[in-house]
């Protein structure tokens, strides 16, 4: 089924009694993906969290929700829920956001904190993911967080403490990564940001290149990837 690729949701249980709600928390703290779940799971919903990117066309919170939910009345008690805690609701739809399917007794939550643009590729929460390596036989990783530290995997073992495999992160002209290690702040390792669509036997996806701007032992030969279907 076209657009079915990735982010394919779904309740096969039969006779599961529970309504489940899937929730966005890419732009959530830990702790407030703690407090909405409990407060949700305290109304009788399953609970599904992920870190998945958002549709491009919701800009606010909102909730997307099956054609066949039994009961339209729970949309009214998750938005009751999720407002208990703060998070007020501003657009509730039926219908399928991008390639997020929603099927049988299920529905998404995406909420989105005052001053988030999902749709800006330089914030830190759509540049914060796990890079695979790419282009090389070693297996080196690096790993973006929202808190712009890092932390490299390196591709072997490396004449360097831990405090060259992390530190901090920052773009530089929305075209280079700089990672600067705890051990030297005033050194650098640089990365070339490219972004793409690619297309292959599933579909397109959206795919974050990093491309080290020379030879570093850490990484060896082998440029990093992230890619998540749109």
């Amino acid at each position: 089924m076209k657009g079915c690729l990735l982010v394919l949701l779904t309740l096969t249980m039969v006779g599961c009694a529970k309504t489940q709600v899937h929730l966005y928390g890419r732009y959530l703290q830990p702790e407030q993906i703690q407090q909405v779940t409990q407060a949700l799971e305290t109304e009788g919903y399953q609970v599904q969290v992920n870190r998945l990117a958002f549709p491009a066309d919701i800009h606010q919170s909102s909730l997307v929700y099956s054609l066949m939910l039994k009961d339209v009345s729970k949309l009214d008690r998750v938005m009751a829920a999720s407002a208990s805690q703060g998070w007020y609701v501003h657009n509730v739809t039926a219908m399928v956001k991008g390639n997020h399917w929603y099927t049988k007794d299920s529905m998404g939550l995406f909420l989105l904190p005052e001053g988030v643009d999902p749709s800006d590729p330089s914030a830190a929460e759509n540049m914060s993911f796990n890079y695979q390596s790419s282009g090389c036989e070693q297996s080196p990783g690096l790993q973006l967080s929202d808190d712009h530290t890092f932390r490299i995997q390196p591709v072997a073992e490396v004449p360097f403490d831990a405090d060259w495999h992390q530190g901090t992160w920052r773009l530089k002209e929305s075209a280079y990564l700089e990672l600067t290690p705890k051990a030297d702040p005033t050194w650098s390792y640089y990365l070339e940001l490219q972004r793409s669509t690619e297309t292959d036997q599933l579909g397109q996806a959206e795919v974050i290149r990093l491309t080290p701007m020379r030879t570093y032992l850490m990484f060896g030969k082998c440029s990093f990837e992230y890619g998540v279907r749109s």
